[in-house]
Protein backbone atom coordinates (compact mmCIF):
# COMPACT_ATOMS: atom_id res chain seq x y z
CA UNK A 1 0.00 0.00 0.00
CA UNK A 2 1.27 3.46 -0.88
CA UNK A 3 2.12 6.07 1.72
CA UNK A 4 1.38 9.75 2.35
CA UNK A 5 3.43 12.37 4.16
CA UNK A 6 1.79 14.18 7.10
CA UNK A 7 2.94 17.74 7.77
CA UNK A 8 2.28 19.79 10.87
CA UNK A 9 0.35 23.06 10.55
CA UNK A 10 3.74 24.79 10.30
CA UNK A 11 4.73 22.54 7.35
CA UNK A 12 7.29 20.52 9.30
CA UNK A 13 7.16 16.77 8.57
CA UNK A 14 5.61 14.61 11.28
CA UNK A 15 5.21 11.11 9.89
CA UNK A 16 4.36 8.90 6.95
CA UNK A 17 0.97 7.18 7.00
CA UNK A 18 -1.01 4.94 4.67
CA UNK A 19 -3.15 6.38 1.88
CA UNK A 20 -6.24 5.25 3.72
CA UNK A 21 -5.26 7.13 6.90
CA UNK A 22 -4.53 10.26 4.84
CA UNK A 23 -7.98 10.07 3.23
CA UNK A 24 -9.61 9.66 6.67
CA UNK A 25 -7.72 12.72 7.97
CA UNK A 26 -8.98 14.77 5.02
CA UNK A 27 -12.59 13.50 5.27
CA UNK A 28 -12.75 14.27 9.01
CA UNK A 29 -11.35 17.74 8.25
CA UNK A 30 -8.29 17.21 10.45
CA UNK A 31 -5.99 17.76 7.47
CA UNK A 32 -5.88 19.62 4.16
CA UNK A 33 -4.55 18.15 0.93
CA UNK A 34 -1.28 19.73 -0.22
CA UNK A 35 -0.34 17.38 -3.09
CA UNK A 36 -2.48 14.70 -4.72
CA UNK A 37 -1.70 11.66 -6.82
CA UNK A 38 -3.25 10.91 -10.19
CA UNK A 39 -5.42 8.26 -8.56
CA UNK A 40 -9.08 8.67 -7.53
CA UNK A 41 -11.05 6.53 -5.11
CA UNK A 42 -14.79 6.29 -5.76
CA UNK A 43 -17.57 5.40 -3.40
CA UNK A 44 -21.32 5.40 -3.92
CA UNK A 45 -21.65 9.09 -3.07
CA UNK A 46 -18.13 10.48 -3.19
CA UNK A 47 -15.05 10.63 -5.38
CA UNK A 48 -11.80 11.70 -3.76
CA UNK A 49 -8.32 12.21 -5.12
CA UNK A 50 -5.71 10.32 -3.17
CA UNK A 51 -3.41 12.69 -1.24
CA UNK A 52 0.33 12.12 -1.19
CA UNK A 53 0.99 15.05 1.18
CA UNK A 54 -1.45 16.35 3.79
CA UNK A 55 -1.12 19.24 6.27
CA UNK A 56 -2.83 19.12 9.65
CA UNK A 57 -5.27 21.95 10.37
CA UNK A 58 -4.10 22.32 13.97
CA UNK A 59 -0.53 22.52 15.23
CA UNK A 60 0.61 19.38 17.05
CA UNK A 61 3.31 19.91 19.65
CA UNK A 62 5.95 17.22 19.24
CA UNK A 63 7.46 16.18 22.60
CA UNK A 64 11.13 16.99 23.06
CA UNK A 65 13.27 13.89 22.91
CA UNK A 66 15.90 13.51 25.59
CA UNK A 67 19.50 13.11 24.56
CA UNK A 68 20.63 9.51 24.51
CA UNK A 69 22.97 8.77 27.41
CA UNK A 70 26.60 8.26 26.43
CA UNK A 71 27.92 4.76 27.06
CA UNK A 72 31.38 3.29 26.67
CA UNK A 73 30.10 0.95 23.96
CA UNK A 74 28.64 3.87 21.95
CA UNK A 75 31.87 5.88 22.27
CA UNK A 76 33.99 2.95 21.09
CA UNK A 77 31.62 2.39 18.17
CA UNK A 78 31.84 6.06 17.22
CA UNK A 79 35.65 6.02 17.45
CA UNK A 80 36.10 2.81 15.46
CA UNK A 81 37.20 0.82 18.54
CA UNK A 82 40.48 2.73 18.83
CA UNK A 83 42.03 4.51 21.78
CA UNK A 84 41.84 8.25 21.15
CA UNK A 85 45.04 8.90 23.12
CA UNK A 86 47.46 6.48 21.50
CA UNK A 87 45.57 5.11 18.48
CA UNK A 88 45.86 1.50 19.63
CA UNK A 89 43.01 -1.00 19.59
CA UNK A 90 40.52 -0.72 22.44
CA UNK A 91 39.99 -3.70 24.72
CA UNK A 92 37.53 -4.54 27.49
CA UNK A 93 37.97 -3.58 31.15
CA UNK A 94 38.91 -6.39 33.53
CA UNK A 95 37.24 -6.68 36.94
CA UNK A 96 39.44 -8.26 39.60
CA UNK A 97 38.48 -8.66 43.27
CA UNK A 98 38.26 -5.23 44.97
CA UNK A 99 39.91 -3.42 42.07
CA UNK A 100 38.86 -2.34 38.61
CA UNK A 101 41.91 -2.60 36.42
CA UNK A 102 41.61 -1.17 32.97
CA UNK A 103 43.10 -3.22 30.18
CA UNK A 104 45.65 -1.52 28.00
CA UNK A 105 44.26 1.07 25.57
CA UNK A 106 40.75 1.36 27.01
CA UNK A 107 41.28 4.82 28.46
CA UNK A 108 45.07 4.93 28.55
CA UNK A 109 44.71 5.98 32.18
CA UNK A 110 45.67 4.40 35.48
CA UNK A 111 42.91 3.59 37.96
CA UNK A 112 43.22 4.64 41.59
CA UNK A 113 42.25 2.20 44.34
CA UNK A 114 39.83 3.86 46.83
CA UNK A 115 41.88 5.16 49.76
CA UNK A 116 45.16 4.16 48.19
CA UNK A 117 47.78 5.06 45.65
CA UNK A 118 47.64 4.72 41.91
CA UNK A 119 47.69 1.12 40.73
CA UNK A 120 49.08 0.24 37.36
CA UNK A 121 47.15 -2.28 35.28
CA UNK A 122 48.46 -5.85 35.33
CA UNK A 123 50.16 -7.26 32.27
CA UNK A 124 47.36 -8.94 30.37
CA UNK A 125 47.78 -11.32 27.47
CA UNK A 126 46.92 -9.79 24.10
Amino acid sequence: MARALVLNASYEPLSVVSERRAVVLVLTEKANVVVTKDEIWNSETLSIEIPSVVRLTRYVKVPFRRAVPVTRRAVFGRDGHQCQYCGGPARQAVLLPYFLFTAAHVDSTVRVVPGGDAVSPPQLPA
